[in-house]
């Protein structure tokens, strides 16, 4: 086999091996709540601070949604606060919150609820067709398709409630200019409620800007390239919008709205996106920069999740239908919190933990983005694990950083201030001394000794007495002095007494014998971090194998190289 082909495929062994240790699952745990209520599944339904309400077609049910935790694929039928507002079988399209309060519109009836306190009022209307409604401010907005294309909104009055029978809002129209061509499902609506923008992509590909603080439309942006918007989720930090697109070949479709006075959108890019096949709700999570729609697997098969970053990457699966063939195979909510998700279906309360997507959760010390973190201040690196000493004037250029606990080591005599920006005596005379900061040497305290108080004295004697074989008494006296801490250890030992000739000793004018001075070589240990580099043994078997490769034709080249 030619040498090229192995080497193409030691190539793709160490790109397996790489991938193969990055990229955790994005997703982490779901648990499932039943929703068994009723005589048939739940067409639509409405959140507000005091739970979810769904709609059927004919009660309306409200449920306390548990707050996430840690069980997993808890199968728990939640109990709901059944109120019945219709006799008839009823279809409703849509709905619409506003503080606490539930509007749902069916076919012709316009149903006003308090969940709270089971109060309901009515309103009639003559629209055929009606799709998405939201609330802005205190008006409550709806788009109708046919027999044209409506721009519907009326103003809330809390006094709907007051007689729980009937009441008649007052319709106004948003005049709306250009050729929007809206599918019989749904609408692709993006909302920036802090601009008071809204957006409508239609099945052309066109998509229309509307300012809700004047009712008007801004603008219309025309596309020839991307068809059948189906849904919408809006970034509002950074004034982007993204659409997902198309029927078999799904694409993200991202825009910029920057210049919101006129609404005009500016094209970033178009990703495509696989193992998904279609979409029915957005949201954005500004706290990692993540999107996620709702939807279908690729086959349509059953109900799918998606995580993709904002320019298309860090793109994530959750497939229900391969963990559990209970999960209905379409959602009818979704609600995006921060690290957390719940979907919203037929017969089931669906909640999601996901992670951040950064390293290590950016070690606390930072802000995850699209899974990049965003570092806090006095900390770097790919996970934020890096400690600086921002703080500490960088070491004012006389030391270097330690990033383990973003502590200066200083250099030289710059030891005065931890921030090495002051002179000091050497060591800062070891903490064993005080420092003259004149001509920076050290006074050393008791027991320590040394130019920077860098050893140790310590002092011992022992007596002993014996009787030589001459019967004279001897007395022997040791005085050990041991330095330590600095390059030498000495002791003297002095001895003291009578000796005769015999012993081949010479006294001296006092009787004193001796001198034995020892200095010995200090003893030196190396400390540091132990921690060594782990080298796969895959990469050093890929390595061999490469040089085997290369030279298997001339092994003498294998042999020289080696040598």
């Amino acid at each position: 086999m030619n040498k090229s082909i192995y080497l193409i495929f030691i190539i793709f062994v160490v790109i397996g091996e790489v991938i193969g240790q990055v990229s955790p699952p994005f997703f982490e745990q779901n648990r499932v709540f039943n929703l068994n209520y009723g005589v048939d599944k739940f067409k639509q339904v409405q959140t507000t601070k005091n739970g979810a309400t769904f709609f059927n077609s004919r009660q309306a049910i409200t449920f306390n949604i548990p707050p996430n935790s840690n069980t997993v694929n808890t199968s728990i039928p939640l109990v709901g606060n059944v109120f019945n507002i219709t006799s008839s079988k009823e279809t409703f399209y849509t709905s619409t919150s506003i503080n606490d309060l539930v509007y749902a519109f069916g076919k012709n009836t316009i149903y006003l609820l308090d969940p709270s306190q089971n109060i309901l009022a009515t309103a009639a209307h003559t629209f055929s067709s009606i799709k998405n409604s939201f609330t802005y401010g205190s008006n409550i907005y709806f788009i109708v398709t046919s027999p044209s294309n409506q721009f519907v909104y009326f103003n809330h009055d809390n006094s709907f409630l007051q007689n729980n029978t009937v009441f008649t809002p007052t319709y106004q129209y948003i005049n709306m200019t250009g050729s929007l061509t809206f599918w019989s499902t749904s609408i692709a609506l993006g909302i920036d409620q802090s601009k008071g923008l809204v957006f409508l992509g239609d099945y052309n590909g066109n998509i229309a800007s509307f300012n809700l603080k004047t009712n008007t439309q801004l603008n219309t942006f025309t596309n020839t390239t991307v068809s059948n918007r189906l849904t919408a989720a809006v970034n509002t930090d950074k004034n982007l919008i993204y659409f997902i697109c198309g029927s078999f070949s799904i694409t993200m479709d991202v825009f910029s709205y920057s210049n919101i006075s006129v609404g005009s959108l500016i094209p970033v890019g178009t990703y495509k996106i696989t193992n998904f096949g279609g979409s029915l709700q957005g949201g954005y999570d500004s706290s990692i920069g993540e999107v996620f729609f709702t939807g279908n697997e690729k086959n349509q098969y059953g109900l799918a999740l998606l995580a993709i970053g904002s320019n298309g990457n860090n793109q994530s699966y959750l497939d229900f239908n391969s963990s559990s063939s209970s999960i209905e195979t379409s959602s009818i909510g979704l609600q995006v919190g921060s690290q957390f998700l719940t979907i919203y279906t037929g017969d089931e309360v669906i909640q999601v933990s996901y992670d951040t997507g950064c390293p290590l959760d950016c070690n606390n010390r930072g802000n995850c983005f699209s899974g990049t973190c965003n570092c806090n201040e006095g900390y770097s690196g790919n996970s934020c694990e890096l400690k600086l000493c921002t703080s500490l004037n960088n070491c004012s250029g006389h030391g270097t950083c330690n990033t383990t606990n973003g502590t200066c080591n200083c250099q030289g005599l710059w030891m005065g201030n931890p921030s090495c920006s002051e002179l000091s005596c050497y060591m800062n005379c070891y903490n064993h001394g005080s420092c003259n900061t004149t001509d920076l040497t050290c006074t050393c305290d008791s027991g320590y000794n040394g130019v920077h108080c860098q050893y140790t004295t310590n002092t011992t004697t022992t007596t002993t007495t014996s009787t030589s074989t001459t019967g004279v008494p001897t007395t022997t006296s040791t005085t050990s002095t041991t330095t330590t801490g600095g390059d030498t250890t000495s002791s003297t030992t002095t001895t003291t007494g009578t000796t005769t000739a015999t012993t081949g000793m010479s006294a001296n004018s006092t009787g004193v014998i001796t001198t034995e001075e020892q200095t010995t070589s200090p003893s030196i240990t190396t400390t540091g971090d132990n921690s060594s580099t782990k080298i796969s043994i895959n990469y050093i078997l890929i390595f061999v194998l490469s040089l085997i490769c290369l030279f298997s034709s001339n092994p003498n080249d294998l042999i020289n190289l080696l040598s």
